[in-house]
């Protein structure tokens, strides 16, 4: 390990130590590890501080102030109040079919949509606080439900990345679709199952009211925004998320359609500049547009290979399928949290896993379909958009927040494991 290496590495330690211990303001520890990395001389100013740039970023901070607008439309305080009356009821029964609801409505999105966990965790947030089904308790769940479609029908960007690395390794046994959709089912009800073994254990505390103050729909503020506008900013969401799935297709400019957007709803007047200056530098764009920088620097010096080809070495010949695949899975997930990178990181491990499978007789389709998938499974440190969005918005303390994220991570990727080799037995 080189010194470049082991210096970036104690500048994310550092980071995360911050973020967790939450000392300093939201948002400002990774701007000082960007900083010290420059210092450190491990990498320069334009690529330190390159997730300002980042397409990811500028459209996460448009749909801030696009969801920003929607918080005055009617449909979405009938939404709340479908929510609030969910909550109302309270109980394991409400609390699981608001997560349901999320993952129905993912499957829409695809996993790793950010315009939809933006969309979910900014409405959650709103909620007011009640006694029997507390936002604090339904915020994180809710929220990492935003990443784990119902029924996984929209798996167009890891079904392809998983042809590329299998065709890229030499494996031409044909993997169909509805193979790929049963291992993401696996996933999704690993998740669930956490999230029902995790209910007795969430935290109760207020996100926006004062603690025992419970709200009623009643004292929801009526919406003042004409129907014109309304429709407007309708309209101009619709167009902003059209722009964001198919951005594949038509490149930056679908990034670019969401702050035009933007740039409508200042027009019309539903937010005014002010407004709208706080969305884009809200704390949780500082937060994922710093962590970006880092995540750079372990990834020019070279830290994903190197693990990779030591732990390939270490675990020789004598391993069982079900080890390699979930260790594999482990280190992909881990690696694309802390680099930020889930497509890179998966190009890095999957031709090591594919070529390890092939040597020692396991089919490689399950190794690879795990690999691919657990890249975006990771989300048990806040240094990523949603983890970070999740934590800051439910106020949530590094307990709270661990004692979830944590026994989510490894539940999901055995049941990860566990689907890839019942589907693509060897």
């Amino acid at each position: 390990m080189t010194l470049s290496m082991i210096i970036t590495l104690g500048i994310t330690a550092l980071m995360i130590i911050l973020i967790m211990m939450d000392k300093l303001p939201f948002g400002a520890p990774p701007l000082l590890a960007c900083l010290l990395l420059v210092i450190f001389g491990i990498t320069d100013i334009l690529h330190a501080f390159a997730g300002f740039a980042n397409s990811t970023i500028v459209m996460l901070a448009e749909f801030m102030a696009i969801i920003a607008a929607l918080q005055k439309t009617s449909m979405i305080v009938k939404f709340k109040e479908v929510m609030f009356n969910l909550a109302s009821k309270g109980g394991l029964r409400a609390y699981i079919l608001i997560i349901l609801i999320v993952m129905l409505f993912c499957s829409l999105f695809g996993t790793g949509s950010t315009a939809f966990y933006v969309l979910t965790i900014g409405i959650l947030s709103t909620l007011p606080y009640n006694k029997k089904l507390p936002p604090s308790k339904i915020l994180m769940p809710a929220g990492f439900a935003a990443n784990h479609p119902l029924l996984p029908f929209n798996t167009a960007l890891q079904y392809g990345i998983l042809l590329a690395v299998l065709k890229s390794a030499g494996v031409t046994d044909h993997v169909s679709v509805v193979k790929f959709v049963v291992i993401n089912v696996f996933l999704s009800a690993g998740f669930l199952l956490n999230c029902v073994l995790q209910y007795k254990f969430m935290p109760d505390h207020p996100i926006n009211n004062p603690k025992g103050e419970t709200s009623s729909v009643s004292s929801k503020p009526d919406v003042k925004l004409p129907k014109w506008k309304e429709n407007i900013v309708y309209i101009v969401f619709i167009g902003a998320v059209i722009g964001m799935l198919f951005q594949g297709q038509i490149g930056d400019a679908g990034y670019a359609i969401a702050g035009l957007a933007v740039g409508v709803i200042l027009v019309i007047g539903v937010l005014n500049f002010d407004e709208i200056r706080d969305a884009l530098a809200a704390p949780i764009i500082l937060m994922s547009a710093g962590v970006i920088g880092v995540a750079n620097a372990l990834g020019s010096t070279g830290l994903t290979k190197l693990v990779g080809d030591t732990v390939a070495g270490m675990l020789g010949t004598n391993i069982s399928e079900f080890a390699l695949v979930f260790i594999f899975c482990i280190l992909t997930s881990l690696l694309a949290t802390l680099t930020g990178t889930n497509i890179g990181t998966v190009y890095v491990f999957a031709p090591l896993v594919i070529a390890t499978s092939v040597s020692l007789g396991f089919d490689p389709r399950a190794a690879a379909s795990a690999v691919v998938l657990s890249a975006w499974c990771g989300h048990f440190l806040p240094i990523d958009g949603m983890p970070a969005m999740i934590l800051g918005a439910g106020k949530y303390s590094a307990k709270e927040f661990w004692i979830f994220t944590i026994p989510q991570y490894f539940i999901r990727l055995l049941f990860l494991t566990v689907g890839s080799l019942l589907v693509f037995p060897s």
